[in-house]
């Protein structure tokens, strides 16, 4: 395939500037003929690459067409600066190919490659991409390969059922992910000639969205990899079909193993390297650390006879302890002095310095550095802004700058924020909670609303022309013009991030926009980011306090706060309204933030709850339901997606705010709209406790809000139903304070079920706590699936939720023996679902309460919970994929608990 001879290809014309000079040398029959034919077999899949790279497979299609006949009619572009291809870079799929699918093989090769595009993701590249962009001194890295850890590593056999692992072990900011970076590609290029495969996956813990920190991405990307590099054997192809797309965009992690171990086992021995850089940051979607089940199943494949070795770069091992079996470990603070003083030599030269003053400088700052190549960035960043200075300033102020990175990092804030404080610390607040990354368009923009230093008002618009500009050849000719401006200032706005930040925020370019409404340009393909992780978690830790020591307790809080005012304060105003009222218009330069500020702003809300006092003033628009609401709801909807979203539980559910009560007639009001349009509905819905209690004592609609029945039973019932607490007490206390509104707890909302069965659905524990507080009696049916909320937690495996209903029941026989509409009773549920951990307390329960009968009780099908289970372990039986066989193996511990029991009951 294309990717076995990128390696060789990159090696050969790289460096060369005529690459079209050197491939047309090669042998007509031989090399361009092969590279033709595997041109051809891709069907016009063709990856991005450097410029001399692209321009040299474009040679060899060109030249395939000329002296071959090659199907093909157009060469491949590539855009300047695009990445080789590494593994997990995007693909670019060449639309000039003219090649029809006539094979069984062609058939297999587009299976594989479909299957690899699914499993692709923007965020799953984007580390890679960003590493791929940093300049490095020639000859960095290179000490890796000359030391006896890497030559042990490199040469090792699987022995004693132990991979060989190479561990790069240092500091945040000592230069390991352009060691792993560097080490990757040099695999990568020798794949061809060594007849091996080369993987990887670059974890990114400064990126908010979870496919690039996640196992859930690693998988991904790994499994797309080898389906890109394996030739389509029946035996592969037979693999793949047990691929299933995803259901809400998430995959099954246990299918993606299953499948990546079944094609590492087809490799039948081929040398296979994987490397991992930033293990250590790897968190699932809760932002747990997750990085052992992936330790597990490497270690896994050691029994598999699979010939893998594996590079691994992280913070510490201790963490890992046995998880990790390193079998060589470099200390990267060792070793990287020399790439540091290359970095310093190539750097100070841009700096008007004597020869002899910047060699004595070098050694000052070698010497502070203590082998840490982000403390070295940020003081050489700091020398060039003072440029002018004179030798003994600049040498004091190296010598006075600290040598621990907390500490550099608070006086480089310290430093930033003295002229523009508040611009600052926004800036600060809103990089470190945003959803998604936010653009150099949107930071400019949402930095606007502060004061001038986003030179909004004097923003260059293509839609403002002058009047004379009438004709059309005019217009465009000052419409282009403007537009290159505003390009223009908004690459100049770039330096003014860095200044606001102290150049610990940078601008990165992005190999996709993450705004998905608008056609990238440059503001929208540049991201605005921390220069590397440690800079948010110094900010987490409190970080902020060196500026206003309020900020140092609940420091994430206090930055949703901000975040949550700035998106309001942009959905507030005239702007915003009229692209409300307008479905076709576009967004200009000064409102680019309002997309974002129109999704995002409820959540940050939530998330500032605790910090949320007196003091803080939402916008007229969010503390009155007027007319105005619907416009908020109408942007709501405007720019709603589900990407993004680092919880399933923050995705708004849109659907349930529109009011169908009694046919479409509410009873909120005449107008159907006094209820849909109630911000109280929503604001709960969403969970903004504290955000709801401010517009219930502002609002003075009445009885179209917080005085009406109806719409607090909606509020009270969404809350509940989405998960928030705070959002759900509030609800009901408001509720209390009203004049002849009673609530009924127990009441059956969207005609389908009651609060206590959705939360105890959804394994909300404290809402189950505090609904059965309030008197939720759990014997009330719903009209949905499992009717009893006991037996719906039993079906789900909460095991909290069931103990909670048992140890709170008045009645605990009554509650255990209901049975659904069916005549199943807890057990069969717990056999259905296979949970064993469920099925284990409810049986002890059950002895502890006198009710083993329950065990020999038959449903309306005449059947057992013991005949459940054996049916379940039947229907397994006859599926296939990893999915069922952990099942079967739960349904198998289910019919011997039951039997165990029944034999104990004699």
């Amino acid at each position: 395939m294309l990717s076995k001879f990128l390696g060789s290809l990159k090696r050969s014309i790289e460096a060369d500037d005529e690459p079209e000079r050197r491939i047309r040398a090669l042998p007509a029959t031989s090399e361009v003929k092969r590279l033709s034919l595997e041109l051809q077999s891709h069907n016009g899949s063709l990856l991005s690459t450097q410029n001399p790279i692209a321009r040299g497979i474009n040679a060899v299609a060109s030249i395939a067409y000329n002296q071959l006949g090659s199907t093909y009619t157009a060469p491949v572009t590539a855009e300047s600066g695009s990445n080789v291809h590494l593994g997990n870079v995007t693909n670019i799929y060449n639309g000039g190919c003219a090649h029809d699918l006539s094979t069984e093989d062609d058939e297999d090769e587009k299976t594989l490659r479909d299957w690899a595009h699914k499993l692709q993701h923007e965020h799953m590249l984007r580390r890679h991409h960003e590493l791929h962009n940093v300049a490095v001194a020639a000859g960095t890295c290179q000490w890796l390969f000359e030391t006896q850890e890497f030559a042990d590593w490199d040469t090792a056999a699987v022995q004693d059922d132990v991979l060989p692992t190479l561990v790069l072990e240092g500091k945040p900011g000592s230069g390991k992910s352009i060691l792993v970076k560097t080490a990757f590609q040099r695999s990568l290029a020798g794949d061809a000639l060594e007849k091996q495969l080369t993987l990887g996956f670059f974890f990114n813990a400064r990126d908010v969205v979870p496919l690039g920190r996640s196992s859930q991405g690693f998988f991904r990307s790994i499994l797309s990899q080898l389906l890109e590099k394996l030739q389509p054997t029946s035996e592969i192809v037979d693999i793949v079909k047990q691929l299933r797309s995803p259901r809400d965009g998430e995959w099954d992690v246990h299918m993606l193993k299953h499948i990546v171990t079944q094609l590492l086992n087809c490799t039948r021995g081929q040398r296979t390297v994987l490397f991992l850089d930033a293990l250590d940051e790897c968190r699932n979607d809760e932002d747990d650390p997750d990085a052992i089940d992936i330790l597990d199943f490497i270690n896994g494949l050691s029994d598999t006879g699979t010939n893998l070795r594996v590079c691994i770069s992280t913070r510490s091992t201790v963490d890992f302890g046995a998880n990790l079996l390193s079998t060589s470990v470099v200390d990267v603070k060792q070793h990287n002095e020399a790439d540091i003083r290359r970095y310093l030599d190539e750097q100070l030269k841009k700096v008007r310095l004597r020869p002899e003053f910047r060699q004595k400088l070098t050694t000052v700052l070698c010497r502070r550095a203590a082998n840490m190549f982000l403390w070295v960035r940020l003081v050489v960043i700091r020398i060039k802004m003072r440029a002018r200075a004179s030798e003994q300033e600049i040498l004091q102020e190296v010598e006075a700058t600290p040598t621990k990175l907390h500490d550099l990092f608070g006086t480089l804030l310290d430093n930033a924020a003295r002229k523009r404080c508040d611009e600052s610390l926004a800036l600060f607040h809103l990089t470190q909670v945003a959803v998604r990354p936010l653009t150099l368009s949107e930071v400019r923009s949402a930095l606007g609303r502060l004061s001038s230093s986003g030179n909004l008002d004097g923003m260059h618009r293509a839609s403002e022309l002058p009047a004379f500009a009438d004709s059309d050849s005019l217009q465009e000719a000052i419409s282009g013009e403007l537009e290159r401006l505003r390009v223009d200032e908004e690459l100049q706005f770039a330096d003014r991030i860095h200044a606001l930040s102290g150049g610990l925020l940078e601008v990165s370019s992005s190999p996709t926009s993450p705004v998905r409404h608008e056609k990238p340009d440059p503001g929208h393909r540049n991201v605005v980011q921390f220069i590397h992780q440690s800079v948010r978690e110094f900010l987490r830790d409190g970080g902020l306090g060196t500026l206003d020591p309020a900020l140092a307790s609940a420091p994430e809080a206090r930055s949703h706060l901000c975040a949550a005012k700035l998106c309001m304060e942009i959905v507030d105003t005239h702007e915003a309204s009229q692209v409300a009222r307008n479905d076709e218009a576009a967004l200009p330069p000064e409102l680019a933030f309002l997309a974002y500020a129109s999704q995002f702003w409820t959540l940050h809300a939530r998330k500032a709850d605790a910090v949320m006092d007196a003091s803080f003033e939402p916008p007229t628009k969010f503390t009155w339901c007027s007319d105005q609401s619907g416009l908020v709801f109408k942007l709501f909807d405007k720019f709603h997606s589900t990407a993004f979203y680092t919880s399933k539980d923050d995705i708004p559910n849109r659907g349930h705010l529109r009011c169908c009560f009694d046919g479409g007639q509410c009873d909120a009001g005449s107008d159907v709209r006094d209820c849909r349009e109630s911000l109280l509905v929503l604001l709960a819905t969403e969970g903004c406790a504290a955000l709801l209690r401010k517009h219930a004592r502002a609002c003075s609609r009445g009885v179209g809000c917080h005085g009406n029945r109806h719409v607090l039973d909606r509020a009270f019932f969404f809350a509940v139903h989405r998960g928030w607490r705070e959002a759900a007490g509030a609800v009901w206390d408001l509720a209390k304070q009203q004049q002849g509104i009673e609530m009924n707890v127990d009441m059956l909302h969207l005609e389908e079920y009651t609060p206590l069965y959705i939360a105890c659905f959804r394994g909300k524990t404290e809402l189950v706590e505090m609904l059965l507080g309030l008197g939720a009696d759990p014997l009330v049916e719903s009209e949905m699936g499992y009717e009893l909320p006991l037996l719906a937690a039993v079906a789900q495996g909460y095991l909290g939720v069931v103990r909670m209903l048992v140890d709170r029941a008045s009645n605990k026989e009554e509650l255990l023996t209901r049975r659904n509409s069916v005549g199943w009773t807890v057990l069969h549920e717990a056999a259905e679902a296979g949970h064993v951990l469920v099925l284990e307390e409810l049986l002890k329960i059950l002895k502890a309460c006198g009710l083993g009968r329950l065990v020999l009780e038959k449903s309306a099908d005449d059947e057992t919970a013991m005949d459940r289970a054996e049916g379940m372990i039947e229907d397994f039986r006859e599926g296939c994929g990893p999915l069922s066989a952990v099942r079967l193996k739960s349904f198998q511990r289910i019919v011997d608990r039951l039997g165990e029991f029944k034999s104990a009951i004699g």
